[in-house]
């Protein structure tokens, strides 16, 4: 038993991520843009969610096609967190925190650094805008959390995509199916397994974007039409939760970990 315990603490230990040099905070270009007010057609250092956040992890093969938010983008200074540019940051990918929010329903995630940057030097703007706010958002993981961080007036409703980057992994029901929908899942029944058969719905419960106008009428399913996902995103969550996030034993209980296990029907990936 000591000897098995040995190797599970090494492999444990091998598992960590190597130690590196944090990168030098920055302010990326079109923040103080924003703040100011300026409309900004090609941002600077600014990037959707899908090219940015996860660009330097083990994941970046699996993310085309996947995350295509048009209305979520990410800082350089967010998805930057180690100085060696073509390390893979797995241990050190940053978890969304701060953002800044549009009335048009655009967000833009920012750095701590970033955040502290907007309330010192833009306190009137963040405070009177009725086009530009910035919110304290936190990812749901733990059973009967409040969505809403310390205020209401400093916390907000954010769009499901947000969630599921973000690993909300205990949302309440009406949260959790408006996530499902975003990531293009159909509930787990008799009618989805006769589906699955002809071969409408992938075996994880993915519902592929040319086969979703069969759910318009289907309990569970209407809604899946504006999924961005153009192959299963099931894979990649749960490598993203468990092994960049390191939720491996609260996923497994969770209610979204539920749904992406749950999906595991066996043989086919979409």
């Amino acid at each position: 038993e000591r000897e098995l315990e040995q190797e599970l603490e090494e492999e444990i230990n091998m598992e960590k991520p190597q130690p590196a040099k944090p990168a030098v905070p920055s302010i990326s270009g079109a923040v103080p843009d924003f703040l100011q007010g300026r409309v900004v057609s090609s941002p600077q250092e600014v990037y959707p969610l899908h090219l940015g956040a996860l660009t330097h992890t083990t994941l970046h093969e699996m993310v085309p096609g996947q995350f295509e938010s048009k209305q979520i983008f990410v800082t350089r200074d967010f998805c930057r967190t180690i100085k060696a540019s073509h390390a893979l940051q797995d241990g050190y990918t940053k978890i969304p925190r701060w953002v800044l929010a549009t009335r048009t329903g655009n967000v833009v995630v920012l750095s701590n650094f970033e955040a502290e940057f907007a309330a010192e030097n833009y306190p009137s703007v963040l405070h009177s805008s009725h086009n530009l706010r910035m919110h304290l958002f936190s990812a749901i993981r733990r059973l009967r959390q409040s969505p809403h961080v310390l205020t209401r007036d400093i916390a907000f409703d954010a769009h499901p995509s947000l969630h599921v980057y973000a690993g909300s992994i205990q949302p309440e029901p009406d949260l959790l199916d408006k996530m499902r929908l975003y990531m293009g899942l159909v509930p787990h029944n008799t009618n989805t397994l006769s589906l699955i058969r002809s071969s409408c719905v992938d075996r994880d419960g993915f519902v592929p974007p040319l086969a979703r106008e069969v759910f318009a009428h289907v309990p569970g399913g209407r809604g899946l039409e504006a999924s961005p996902f153009q192959k299963s995103p099931v894979c990649m969550l749960q490598k993203l939760y468990s092994d960049i996030y390191g939720l491996g034993e609260e996923l497994a209980t969770s209610n979204v970990g539920k749904l992406l296990g749950a999906a595991q029907l066996g043989g086919h990936e979409g």
